[in-house]
């Protein structure tokens, strides 16, 4: 885990040479000695740190120091002006946590905002996933060189922590339209079956229904395996969507084990630890089940009969664990329990 320091004046040297470390292979791309942090001279640093709107935090990974932020304040508007993670210690997901933790500390904030680099598509990617959404202004730097605009609303509403079921429709479209796929229509029948079979089982068959359209919202990002895992945790505990983020990582693991997995295994260490960790610190709840129940009877063109569509998993990936199918059936009749009706009359299949 990482902790965040305030940083005190001693240590405004070792910010600075960060700065210059962390900055200069993009300074050396694209040569912007106008605006690029590698380019500027130590004067600035003792500005900003006199700055009593700007306040500069080190990374720390147990007692070392692995990077840094500077955040500045705009009354209830937090702006995370730069995050440095040393490059030995990037692709493990620190920039990540570091985004979390620093958001964490002010609860009072409304909104939260940054730049980067239009073109550098990988940074652009973090942010979207960390819950931030472009704001439309881009600044045009020189030829190749464009900075974008990101922004996100910190969720204040608030007794349950999802969507309204419109929310999470807007939130589902926009992810499809980052990466168009069966698994857009896949959420929706999944929802479609969590909203009923609740309504049918004494749950809330809205927060079932938002918890079965999002459960595979880590799709946005890419064609990942056990990566979407990670990623929609990561973006609905970022938007404050704590209930959903617990389903993006619980609803393939009806047994909390991440051995158990059918898919490729395309985490980083850092990612996969947050997934193992969370299923370790969680007892699996009607909640979890019911979308675990929904995702294996959820087809992209409409409800499947149970065996079949595990049949249609296995056919595309080439196995099927033996205890999850048999943990899948469990499921299916503990519902069916809990209804008094068959699975599939109550779903008019």
């Amino acid at each position: 885990m990482i902790d965040l320091r305030e940083a005190k004046r001693e240590d405004l040297e070792l910010l600075y040479a960060m700065q210059l470390r962390a900055f200069s292979t993009l300074y050396e791309k694209y040569q912007d000695k106008e605006t690029s942090p590698a380019a500027e001279p130590f004067e600035r640093t003792l500005q900003r740190f006199s700055d009593s709107n700007i306040t500069y935090y080190l990374i720390f990974e147990d007692e070392s120091i692995i990077g840094s932020i500077r955040i500045r304040k705009e009354n209830k508007t937090y702006v995370l002006v730069q995050i440095i993670i040393l490059p030995e210690y990037q692709n493990k997901g620190f920039a990540q946590l570091a985004i979390r933790k620093i958001e964490s500390l002010y609860p009072d904030a409304e909104y939260w905002r940054l730049d980067t680099i239009a073109q550098e598509d990988k940074l652009c990617h973090l942010y979207s996933k960390m819950g931030y959404q472009k704001t439309g202004e881009v600044e045009h730097i020189k030829e190749g060189l464009d900075i974008v605009f990101f922004e996100k609303q910190v969720n204040k509403s608030a007794k349950e922590k999802y969507p309204t079921r419109e929310e999470a429709e807007s939130l589902l479209k926009e992810a499809e339209s980052c990466n168009p796929g069966p698994w857009g229509d896949h959420s929706r029948i999944a929802a479609h079956c969590a909203e009923v079979i609740a309504a049918k089982s004494g749950m809330n068959a809205e927060k079932a229904y938002v918890l079965g359209l999002l459960h595979d919202i880590g799709r946005k990002f890419g064609k990942r395996h056990l990566g979407h895992v990670s990623d929609g945790y990561s973006y609905m505990m970022s938007l404050g969507y704590d209930d959903v983020a617990r389903i993006c990582l619980t609803h393939s693991f009806n047994q909390k084990d991440i051995s158990k997995y059918i898919g490729k295994f395309d985490t980083t260490e850092e990612e996969t630890k947050l997934i193992v960790d969370g299923l370790n610190a969680l007892e699996l709840d009607d909640y979890d089940r019911l979308i675990q129940l929904c995702d294996s009877i959820a087809g992209a063109e409409g409800i499947m009969d149970q065996t079949d569509r595990m049949m249609d998993v296995k056919n595309r990936y080439g196995y099927y664990d033996q205890e999850k199918w048999d943990t899948n059936i469990m499921l299916r009749e503990y519902f069916e329990r809990k209804m008094g009706e068959d699975l599939y009359v109550v779903l008019q299949r």
